[in-house]
């Protein structure tokens, strides 16, 4: 004789319903439901992140004119007259 899915869970509840001392609720149910599947397909979006790659592109480049412009302003070669030794201040001449 096969028991229902009913009277399996019936058994079970008044197992764990708390004659034993256990934690669980007397609510507590197993169920034997067949799994039934659900469609569940999500459309890849793979060209969301192209504005933050072009954003961090273009700083990078202002960074690297910004670099180029401020290293030919202001490099003095070591051989240059101009340029200050060692310990030597601006007005001590």
């Amino acid at each position: 004789m096969a028991l229902s899915s009913w009277q399996v869970c019936r058994a079970v509840r008044d197992d764990l319903s708390g004659k034993t001392g256990g934690m669980r609720p007397k609510s507590c149910c197993l169920s034997f439901q067949p799994m039934t599947f659900v469609p569940r397909y999500v459309p890849a979006r793979t060209n969301d992140g192209w504005s933050v790659v072009g954003l961090v592109v273009l700083l990078a480049a202002a960074c690297i004119v910004a670099t180029t412009i401020i290293h030919k302003r202001t490099y003095k070669h070591p051989t240059d007259p101009t340029a200050l030794s060692a310990g030597e201040r601006a007005g001590a001449h």
